[in-house]
């Protein structure tokens, strides 16, 4: 008798386990839209223009400029406009949040400062030029380069300039945009459109060294931010290639042969790259080897992110890609309809920010549901 129970029991746990697996529902990773505003004012039936502002996060805000007509803040949870500060030809460079303050160079020859919980204007500085080049706050100045190739920095409460910086333009074409600042032991490290990254004393402006990163091709411009890690600089030209640099010198460690316009990513040992010749790249950091690289189809790729052994891009003509951090294949896409044209700001809870080519601000987020809870479209 006993025998037979225990065959019994063994037949049923053997089943049961079946069973569960069975229909036990697995789940799948989704990149899941949570909702879709358009940042314009009014409908816009012009030429293309290419909005290159990344989203920042300000509290419970999302705050999005294009190129058009402005910058406006969003609420995170559903998209809903809080406030809208229009600007004409709009703000397309990006911008940068210090002490609740907003700072961003404009296309209608200005530099502002203004209040990042409502979008008041504190105060504003004549460029003269279009804004093109994000900016950096540090120590309570504000540094940029303008489109006229001009640096500045200015005080960050008052708009006072402390100096200016001319680079002698030797270039006769260049890619619109400028270098954002790097601000780090007492240097500002800048690129410019002949070819060179400089690093400027902060407190003065004056040179300390500078580097020709490129020399010998059409775009020779250092629009890339530059990117420090330790002692080491990592800075690209369009045209060129991508340096490994000593921060204190400006003497070069390594070079890959390939141009780029948005900065690096460093993840631990290695860097995340995308290259002007259409491809999203994953280097070995010390010494620049490529351990992977995958095909960007459609435009140019934007700065590659880091998000849980993920990497975050988007295509400018195409969709938004998740990629395997270790091997660089493809695990999902979202289409937004006309490309991605700025890097994406992913936040630590997977959700995803960005702004397409029609000047829709998009927020996503990175989950994993049940299959039977996937809807048809979520299967890219």
């Amino acid at each position: 008798m006993k025998l037979i129970i225990l065959f019994i029991s063994t037949a049923f746990l053997a089943t049961g386990c079946s069973y569960l697996k069975k229909h036990t529902p697995s789940k799948r990773l989704v990149l899941q839209k949570k909702w879709v505003s358009s940042t314009l004012r009014s409908e816009y039936l012009g030429s293309s223009v290419l909005h290159r502002f990344e989203p920042l996060a300000y509290k419970d805000l999302i705050i999005q400029g294009n190129g058009i007509d402005g910058v406006s803040a969003y609420t995170k949870a559903s998209g809903e406009l809080v406030w809208s500060l229009p600007i004409k030809n709009g703000v397309e460079a990006g911008a940068v949040i210090d002490n609740d303050v907003l700072y961003f160079a404009a296309n209608d020859g200005y530099f502002y400062a203004v209040k990042a919980v409502n979008g008041k204007i504190f105060w504003n500085f004549p460029i003269r030029s279009e804004g093109v080049g994000a900016p950096a706050v540090k120590n309570g100045s504000v540094y940029f380069i303008a489109g006229n190739n001009v640096a500045y920095s200015l005080d960050a409460k008052t708009g006072r300039i402390n100096w200016p910086y001319k680079k002698t333009d030797t270039s006769n074409i260049s890619i619109r945009g400028a270098s954002t600042p790097l601000v780090k032991n007492g240097k500002v490290y800048m690129g410019f459109n002949d070819g060179y990254l400089v690093a400027l004393d902060a407190k003065t402006g004056k040179a300390q060294w500078q580097k020709l990163l490129n020399n010998n091709r059409r775009f020779k411009d250092v629009d890339a931010r530059p990117v420090i890690d330790g002692v080491n600089l990592y800075v690209s030209s369009f045209g060129g290639s991508l340096f490994s640099l000593k921060a204190n010198t400006g003497d070069v460690n390594w070079v890959l042969a390939e141009g780029g316009y948005s900065a690096v990513t460093v993840v631990g040992d290695k860097l995340l790259y995308s290259t002007t010749s259409g491809y999203i790249m994953s280097l070995d950091k010390a010494s620049g080897k490529v351990l992977w690289k995958h095909k960007v189809n459609k435009g140019h790729g934007t700065q590659p992110k880091h998000y849980k052994g993920f990497v975050v891009y988007g295509e400018s003509s195409g969709k938004l890609f998740l990629l395997d951090f270790r091997t660089g294949k493809k695990v999902k896409s979202f289409s937004p309809g006309r490309g991605v044209t700025s890097s994406a700001l992913v936040e630590k809870n997977g959700d995803i920010f960005f702004i397409s080519r029609d000047a829709n601000l998009f927020a996503l987020t990175i989950k994993r549901i049940e299959k039977k809870n996937i809807w048809n479209w979520e299967q890219n």
